[in-house]
């Protein structure tokens, strides 16, 4: 019996030790996987965004050894920096309708702006694509690479050569990922299509193929020439696994072959299933999003290829899982996925004009809708004002044609036709439209309908929704809804407008429907009442944003004028995300407040007279098919 216990004591004691060997060796296991991730952007087109430089920024504050690549087309002058250097001149006025514009340097001059805005994003590796060589000769692309180096931006590209043989730029790079668990070697090859030029007048294909190439190209021949991206891939992939990289990417200006191509040069697919050694391929060239596609090389092994948007409109992350065995490293998982970056949607606004509008404010105004996303400009009321000679002039005409009460039609307002200049999308009345600063130059219906008409006619709508014609029917739009396009699709701005009510001067007998020169013509309603009815129509319509502008200011300690009801608008209308204020002629960069379903709503102010202008601006982004804020903020900006 103690024979037989002994021998079950000592089986129990080897399973109890093969079971603990096991999940040791299951823990070490886990615990050996190690991640590596890269970004990569492509199409850039000289947008390199606020947004994008955010989002970087943070991806790396959480992982200190990601990598981040580019895949070609990061050279144009679609930014306003870009469009300065390339051209040498600044705008630096509208007048009369007419852009002005001061020579600041000679076109191209001192270093190109775009190195010093990638610089920021500190890149890894960066490929050529065919903008850097159709945008360029030889003698400033040259340029181009030195300011790139300058800025520790490394240039990647295989298969371009100069007309010696010798390489161009590095044809790859390697970068060594510190773990805990031991460095792991990442190798990134840089290719470009051979086709930089643009479509020839040959309708033959092979032909059009052939005249595209960089070899071909005027500024290039004799000096530059690309090899076939493929062949090289398969050359240089080779060199580098003598380096024993334990990843390789490719980073390609070049996208997948579509079904019936009517361009040369796309050639992912083909790079993916014949070249063995490429782990992951960020691809570019045609603007498409490819979160992931899945091919197998000739030794059947998987190679995952992404494409990231253009104009910073996402970024791809490429995630592999490594484990270690016998002092090497294995690619267990690999994966990509596209990240949307915030798109920016802003709101321009100016309030409290009061006849000053300089041309420097049209310039402006005018720079702000170089965006990717075209901005929604606003006005926030009191425009009007005899306080400029052009207006004086302009208010002696009406008070001649009131006084004599001749009937005859008032001239244009000189303040519509300054306002078009800035293409304005609304603007909103306030108390001076209706009750002139100068009692002698008081206004009355025909005036205010004549302003009306004149904007109509520059096609900028007034609205204001709690001001009414005796009828009962709205005296000018309560709102209006802005399509903004975007790739993803329109997004929808909604503007409501809101007037104080309390137009006149004094403390007595100051609402508008008090006014002799407007009873039993108009009346104004409870801006605050007005805005929880009208916004509640507006949301029928589903606008993404919705931004009430308001000719009222926030609440003061001391109030010595009545009217100013911000603060309650903010805290008790739900639906609005945002409010630009005016009347009282501060200026606010932005105050926060909670609605009562406790959501956040900024308020800006832009001052007076046009010194500045008020920028509110969403982050947005569409998830499952609908727009969502991520971040609101806003600012005021001095006019230049």
């Amino acid at each position: 019996m103690k024979i037989k216990s002994v021998i079950i004591a000592s089986m129990m004691f080897l399973m109890v030790l093969l079971v603990s060997c096991q999940s040791t060796k299951n823990m070490e296991k886990a615990t050996s996987d190690i991640e590596v991730k890269i970004l990569g952007t492509t199409d850039l087109h000289s947008m390199v965004t606020d947004s994008l430089v955010s989002y970087v920024k943070e991806e790396r504050e959480k992982n200190k050894n990601l990598l981040m690549v580019d895949a070609g087309d990061f050279f144009d002058m679609k930014s306003d920096e870009m469009e300065e250097w390339f051209t040498g001149q600044k705008l630096v006025r509208i007048k009369d309708g007419m852009p002005e514009y001061k020579k600041i340097a000679e076109p191209r001059e001192g270093e190109v702006p775009l190195a010093k805005e990638m610089a920021k994003l500190k890149y890894d590796a960066v490929t050529f694509g065919n903008h850097e060589f159709i945008s360029n000769d030889k003698q400033s692309l040259d340029k181009l690479v030195s300011d790139f180096e300058n800025n520790n931006i490394p240039l990647v590209s295989a298969n371009i050569y100069k007309q010696s043989g010798e390489k161009y730029v590095k044809p790859y790079i390697m970068k060594s990922v510190k773990t805990d668990k031991g460095d792991v070697k990442v190798g990134i090859l840089g290719l470009t299509i051979n086709e930089v030029g643009e479509g020839s007048e040959s309708k033959n294909f092979e032909e059009d193929k052939k005249a595209r190439e960089l070899g071909e190209q005027e500024d290039y021949k004799g000096k530059l020439y690309a090899n076939d991206l493929v062949e090289d891939a398969k050359k240089w992939v080779k060199v580098m696994e003598k380096e024993k990289p334990d990843i390789i990417i490719a980073t390609v200006h070049s996208g997948e072959e579509p079904k019936n191509p009517k361009n040369p040069g796309n050639r992912v697919k083909e790079l993916a299933t014949t070249v063995d050694g490429i782990d992951a391929i960020v691809a570019g060239h045609t603007h498409e999003k490819i979160e992931q596609h899945t091919y197998k090389n000739n030794s059947g092994e998987e190679v995952i290829v992404t494409q990231p948007g253009p104009h910073a409109d996402s970024v791809s992350e490429i995630n592999f899982k490594l484990d270690k065995k016998n002092g090497k490293w294995e690619i267990k998982d690999k994966s990509s996925k596209l990240n949307l970056i915030d798109k920016d949607v802003n709101i321009i606004a100016t309030a409290d004009l009061h006849s000053h509008f300089s041309d420097k404010l049209t310039t402006s105004l005018l720079k702000e809708r170089n965006n990717l996303i075209e901005p929604v400009v606003v006005d926030a009321g009191d425009f009007l004002d005899p306080q400029t000679d052009e207006m004086t002039k302009w208010y002696k005409e009406w008070k001649n044609i009131r006084d004599n009460n001749t009937g005859k039609p008032i001239g244009k307002c000189p303040m519509v036709k300054s306002m078009s200049q800035g293409r304005y999308d609304a603007v909103v009345f306030g108390n001076h439209e209706f009750v002139s600063e100068k009692d002698e130059f008081w206004s009355d219906k025909r005036l205010v309908d004549a302003v009306i008409k004149d904007f109509e006619q520059v096609n900028i709508p007034v609205v204001s929704a709690n001001i009414y014609e005796q009828s009962g029917e709205n005296y000018v739009k309560p709102y209006i809804i802005k399509d903004l396009k975007t790739k993803e699709g329109n997004l929808k701005v909604g503007v409501l407008g809101l007037t104080i009510k309390e137009v006149g001067k004094g403390l007595k007998n100051v609402n508008l429907q008090e006014q002799f020169q407007y009873k039993d013509k108009l009346y104004a309603n409870d801006l605050v009442e007005e805005a929880k009815k009208w916004v509640k129509v507006m949301e029928k319509e589903k606008p993404d944003i919705i931004v009430a502008v308001v000719h009222s200011g926030e609440e003061p300690k001391n109030p010595k004028h009545p009217g100013n009801r911000v603060k309650e608008l903010a805290t008790t209308v739900d639906g609005i995300d945002a409010i630009v204020a005016s009347h009282t002629h501060e200026k606010i960069d932005e105050h926060d407040y909670k609605n009562k379903a406790g959501d956040k709503v900024i308020v800006t102010q832009p001052g007076e007279h046009g010194k500045y202008y008020s920028k509110i601006t969403f982050k947005v982004n569409k998830e499952k098919g609908s727009w969502v804020i991520n971040d609101k903020s806003s600012k005021t900006v001095a006019v230049e």
